[in-house]
């Protein structure tokens, strides 16, 4: 994949997501840890009735939004790293094509070679397993 349309896909994807957040935070002032029905949508809770590991990623963001970490991290502890990835993306893509270089699009590749890496990738799916697990105990 080219640089160019690396960094379009991801700054396609930011765009989305603060349309997103954008949308579930004008639609609530603050989401409560007591009310896990409102907002979001997750296709495949709405098709199994099972959350997703990426259950509650909306709300979690959502949440950073509003400066309360600790319930993020409730909600789903990825959108801590979504939270911040959308913060720093963005400026980091503007900053390799201002500067013409491909800091992040080697820091993508990276990454990608990082969890080709056995252990890491048998730690990184157990991880995402407890978090599905906890999805749902805690949505169910």
């Amino acid at each position: 994949m080219s640089r160019n349309k690396l960094y379009w896909i991801v700054l396609s994807i930011c765009i989305a997501g603060y349309l997103w957040v954008g949308y579930n935070y004008s639609r609530t002032s603050e989401f409560s840890v007591k009310n896990n029905n409102e907002p979001g949508f997750c296709m495949i809770r709405s098709l199994t009735g099972v959350p997703c590991p990426s259950c509650g990623m909306t709300r979690s963001v959502t949440t950073m939004v509003h400066g309360n970490i600790y319930e993020a991290i409730w909600w789903n502890p990825l959108g801590i790293m979504m939270f911040i990835a959308m913060i720093i993306f963005p400026g980091w893509i503007i900053a390799d094509w201002i500067r013409k270089k491909h800091t992040f699009y080697n820091f993508y590749f990276q990454v990608e070679k990082l969890f080709q890496i056995k252990p890491i990738a048998i730690i990184a799916v157990f991880l995402m397993t407890m978090l599905w697990i906890w999805n749902i105990f805690k949505f169910t």
